[in-house]
């Protein structure tokens, strides 16, 4: 598989390992919250391992490694690898390989065990010894077995690889199992065994043979060389095996077909057309394999013969409504097979659009991933891809909302199901297409329609850690908003990776926008995660914290704003009295008595007063008689025989507050 494909599906695990482990942090045991990061961390790896058998990963000089090969500099500063990367290093790690097979009670072991402190790792005797206690077994600690490699390695590899063919049996094993073992990579000795020919490659293939059965059977060799050993064995098995087959393959690629056999295909495609054309669906079954067919109908569009061309898509729209799964399989096989013939041009798109409609419809009617569903799932994702591209987002709409519903479960599916529509909206969320659907304008200078901002909600939470990624770094105000937009619009599934993203740093708008995406998304479970946020050192974010607790609102607010209250900046402090008011918080009146009782207030004497006119508003909305003698004495004090004269605004602020009180 392409090392590109496996870093991205990579990361989206390191994304949903991040969230996992914050949550568990903040959230006692049994939470619903950590149950739901957890079963999104066995979905993303339930995806990867339909590829590649385990994922690897490693540190090597403060970087991270996947399947030993160095992320790019971008990849690197993501707050997600950073974080994963520190904790790593505060736990002694340097590499942790994760296999096929694992359950999602081992994830939530492996997450449990992230959680600790070091001191508490170490006091329980390594991590090793709570993996085997919890019986965690896919999750392997330090046992990589390939490394990025300086130049003094790599020239011990040449020196190694260059005489592995003429190496006795004795000699390899020594070789596999000896400290130069681990030299080279998996890169390097594939390139070497490349350039074997068959000869040597069936030699060597004998020999690594008899060396992985000794390295099995013997006690004496730990279960890192056993492990490399068994890989290159599989390595130079994998090689030859493609090798016989690519012979296999060029001497069929050169046999010609007899006459007979060719006026066979045309029968069989005159029958097949006959079939379509006229209906006959328990027919496609048989003819859904027929070679040339698509060929056929995407010559009939050229032809000018449309009319033709829809009455095929017609009887197959129709047949995939059918009751026999069978009969809707091969309909929905036949027209996937049309539009890959009609993808190759632009000219064919709104045929593309019909077949589409009627595929969407199909996906969300089948209850088996099938080798049918898999293929229209690719066909409709790279559909979606030329639409947007095209600028079409609205038009993909349709496809984006079939794959949404099944991802977020709104539609009920099985698990194959719904983790195969949350890789397809993944696969869809390129940088390249966010580039464009967050844009404002069009190339021509036009302005977009709300349809982008609904394509990219339904995208949904494959989309959100990249837009949050770009929230971070973006320094365009109206591509912030349009974020903010999209996010608040996705909801609950948005939760964990933007309260992630508060514990971490960056630019005060980046951290304040985080907040305010809080405030508008967040539940009472959240206020505790906000209120740090009160104190944060600049004051745009304090504002930004007390506007987003107001907003989330429940009965923890009040208590919160008191506990900072005398903690934060002048303008931060308005806020907040003016939101005790309006809560009408009674356990608030002594803090607003003692604010209005207080000589040294405000750094100025213009912030001082705005500050009392807005406590003793706020002891006005409460009425609480408590507060009458401390507002009765403001509102008297004036003149220089008065121990504390303020200002007419604040006098008459005072007097309202008292005559509030009397309406009680």
């Amino acid at each position: 598989m392409d090392i590109s494909i496996v870093k991205k599906y990579a990361i989206d695990v390191l994304v949903a390992m991040n969230a996992a482990i914050t949550s568990a942090r903040l959230y006692p045991p049994g939470s619903a919250l950590i149950a739901t990061s957890i079963q999104r961390l066995y979905l993303i790896f339930a995806a990867i391992f339909e590829h590649v058998d385990s994922v690897v990963y490693s540190e090597s000089e403060r970087s991270l490694l996947i399947q030993s090969d160095p992320l790019s500099e971008k990849e690197q500063k993501r707050p997600q690898v950073l974080s994963f990367i520190s904790l790593m290093l505060d736990l002694g790690i340097r590499s942790i390989s994760i296999s096929k097979g694992l359950s999602e009670k081992e994830i939530a072991g492996f997450v449990q065990i992230m959680v600790k402190t070091a001191d508490e790792v170490k006091a329980a005797g390594g991590i090793g010894r709570l993996l085997e206690k919890l019986n965690v077994t896919h999750f392997k600690i330090d046992e990589q077995i390939y490394f990025k490699m300086d130049e003094e390695q790599r020239a011990v590899a040449e020196t190694v690889l260059s005489s592995f063919q003429d190496m006795s049996e004795e000699e390899l094993l020594a070789a596999l199992t000896g400290e130069k073992a681990k030299t080279f990579d998996e890169n390097g000795f594939m390139e070497f065994v490349n350039n074997l020919n068959k000869k040597e490659l069936t030699a060597l293939a004998q020999k690594t043979k008899k060396t992985s059965e000794t390295v099995a059977a013997e006690d004496t060799y730990s279960s890192v060389q056993k492990q490399f050993v068994e890989r290159i064995f599989e390595l130079v098995t994998n090689a030859e095996k493609s090798r016989s087959d690519i012979e296999k393959q060029a001497v069929s690629a050169v046999q010609k077909e007899t006459e007979s056999q060719q006026q066979l295909k045309i029968e069989n495609l005159k029958t097949a057309m006959n079939s379509l054309l006229t209906g006959k669906v328990m027919a496609f079954p048989e003819i859904a394999t027929v070679e040339g067919l698509a060929g056929m109908v995407e010559k009939m569009v050229r032809q000018g013969k449309k009319s033709m061309a829809d009455t095929i898509i017609e009887n197959l729209g129709e047949a995939l409504k059918h009751d026999d799964p069978e009969i809707r399989a091969a309909a929905a096989n036949i027209m996937a097979g049309i539009d890959e013939k009609f993808e190759a041009s632009d000219d064919f798109l709104e045929e593309r659009l019909a077949l589409s409609r009627k595929l969407s419809q199909w996906i969300q009617q089948e209850t088996v991933v099938s080798a049918v569903f898999e293929k229209v799932t690719d066909q409709l994702k790279k559909l979606s891809q030329t639409l947007i591209g095209n600028e079409q987002a609205e038009a993909a709409e349709h496809i984006l909302e079939a794959y949404h519903q099944m991802a977020t479960g709104n539609l009920k599916k099985d698990e194959a199901i719904r983790s195969l529509a949350e890789n397809m909206l993944g696969h869809l969320a390129t940088e390249e297409i966010l580039d464009m659907l967050l844009k404002d304008e069009r190339p021509d200078g036009s302005a977009k329609k709300k349809e982008n901002i609904y394509s990219l909600i339904l995208l949904g939470t494959t989309t959100v850690e990249m837009l949050l990624d770009r929230l971070h770094d973006s320094h365009n105000r109206s591509e912030r908003n349009r974020i903010i937009q999209v996010i608040t619009k996705i909801g609950k599934t948005a939760e964990l990776p933007v309260l992630e993203r508060l514990g971490q740093s960056g630019p005060w708008f980046y951290i304040r926008n985080l907040v305010l995406l809080m405030g508008k998304i967040g539940t009472g479970d959240h206020l505790e995660a906000l209120e740090p946020m009160l104190i944060y050192e600049d004051s745009r974010v304090q504002r930004e914290a007390v506007v987003a607790i107001q907003s989330i609102g429940g009965q923890q607010v009040a208590e919160i704003i008191l506990r900072k209250l005398f903690a934060v900046e002048d303008e931060t402090k308005m806020i907040m009295i003016s939101v005790l008011g309006l809560l009408k918080s009674e356990r608030a009146v002594p803090d607003l008595i003692k604010i209005i009782e207080t000589r040294t207030l405000g750094k100025t004497k213009k912030t001082k007063n705005s500050i009392l006119i807005k406590a003793c508003e706020a002891l006005g909305r409460i009425r609480d008689d408590i507060a009458e003698p401390a507002l009765k004495k403001i509102a008297s004090s004036k003149g220089f025989l008065s121990i504390l004269s303020h200002d007419s605004e604040v006098r008459t602020a005072a007097k309202e507050a008292l005559a509030s009180l009397k309406k009680k």
